[in-house]
């Protein structure tokens, strides 16, 4: 298993104890089987509690922990800062992770047993630093090192490992164990297609509905991977050469350099253009990290409510620790108002390594998003039907 796109520097560099590293702390989430009931009774259109969303402060009582617990974990975080650098600590949106700031000498004085390795990233030259052991609290605390007494505090560590691994061929093409190819059978569905089957024009909504600060017009573009950009430039010629009004991405958060058209990102932007003709559409450009990118959102300002994403990876890939986590994060989305589309994956669930037991593809998979599989035209009648590969 690699990384996807990057290359372990075992041989060639070491990390070294002055180099600056961060990471994040899990706290054990409270109250999840009652805000699992509320989310439930929120999206349900026959209860007296639906649409009736909670606010942060709201999400932040039920799911953080104690002050004093939270404390307590932060103190033993900091409580050797200095020997090797400062150790600087802050609270998530909902005080339900602590993010930590410093640098890998002090980190394995926190974590007696961490192995950093150093991965490159040719394409674009950055550098990340790794552990190869898996950072999961049913396997690991023990092994890192932290007091007996903490541990019914923490869920997990993140940052540190939770790149999902993607397998790499022998011949060093990147493919997921199970999936199939796409049917050559499937027709080829082109973009004037698209718009007349599937295109809802907004701009008819009268021009006070499409101010900026109404959130019920917007849509955001998510693309979990920041080194794949979108051109504003290549969507507007996309949107001239197919008749569709200019509608230019209104706000970009995360990374996105405009300087090349990836093909992944450019396609996402151009479907949601092609459909949604006239909503004001964000995009948001972050790394696999869920609850990172779900807090970033729940904190800006006249955010979208809705969210789509073409991503998804198996499970087994996206480990077991980053799953519960998304899914926490995802449940905050929900039951602040907020809806996460995601596709359901390309070629159905793949197999596990055991040939015999499916895995499904996240976060596809999650209860608390909206998973979609594909569509297919008949170009002959004009009917529609689901696409029979999709998970």
């Amino acid at each position: 298993l690699a990384f996807q796109d990057w290359h372990r520097l075992d041989s060639e560099e070491k990390a070294l104890n002055n180099h600056e590293i961060s990471f994040k702390v899990a706290l054990k989430p409270q109250n999840l089987d009652t805000l699992d009931n509320l989310f439930g009774q929120i999206s349900n259109i026959h209860s007296p509690f639906y649409g009736r969303f909670l606010d942060n402060d709201q999400i932040t009582e039920m799911i953080s922990l104690p002050d004093d617990k939270i404390a307590s974990v932060v103190e033993y975080l900091t409580s050797r800062s200095g020997q090797h650098c400062e150790v600087n600590t802050s609270l998530s949106l909902h005080k339900d992770y602590i993010y930590v700031y410093t640098c890998v000498g002090q980190a394995k004085l926190i974590f007696p047993n961490f192995n950093p390795v150093v991965y490159f990233r040719a394409e674009t030259g950055h550098k990340i630093l790794r552990s190869d052991q898996l950072m999961d609290i049913s396997r690991n605390l023990n092994f890192l090192g932290f007091p007996a007494e903490l541990h019914d505090h923490i869920e997990a560590i993140h940052e540190i490992t939770d790149l999902p691994l993607i397998p790499r061929h022998v011949d060093g093409t990147l493919g997921i164990p199970g999936q199939q190819p796409f049917s050559s059978d499937d027709q080829e569905l082109t973009v004037n297609d698209m718009i007349k089957e599937f295109a809802v024009d907004y701009s008819v909504l009268e021009e006070s509905a499409l101010n900026a600060d109404d959130p019920q017009v917007k849509a955001s573009v998510v693309e979990l991977d920041p080194y794949m950009p979108f051109s504003p430039k290549e969507l507007k010629e996309f949107q001239a050469k197919y008749g569709i009004p200019n509608n230019p991405i209104r706000k970009i958060l995360g990374v996105n350099s405009g300087m090349e058209d990836g093909l992944e990102a450019s396609l996402d932007v151009e479907t949601i253009a092609s459909i949604a003709q006239g909503v004001h559409i964000w995009d948001f450009g972050y790394d696999y990290d869920y609850p990172h990118l779900i807090e970033i959102i729940m904190s800006t300002p006249g955010a979208p409510r809705v969210y789509s994403s073409s991503f998804g990876l198996q499970e087994t890939f996206t480990g077991e620790a980053t799953v519960k986590a998304a899914n926490t994060s995802f449940l905050k989305f929900g039951l602040a108002g907020y809806t996460y589309i995601v596709g359901s994956g390309d070629s159905g669930p793949a197999l596990k390594s055991n040939c015999k037991d499916f895995d499904a593809i996240f976060p596809g998979s999650s209860p608390y998003v909206l998973s979609v599989g594909g569509a297919a035209v008949d170009k002959q009648n004009g009917s529609i039907h689901a696409w029979m590969q999709s998970s």
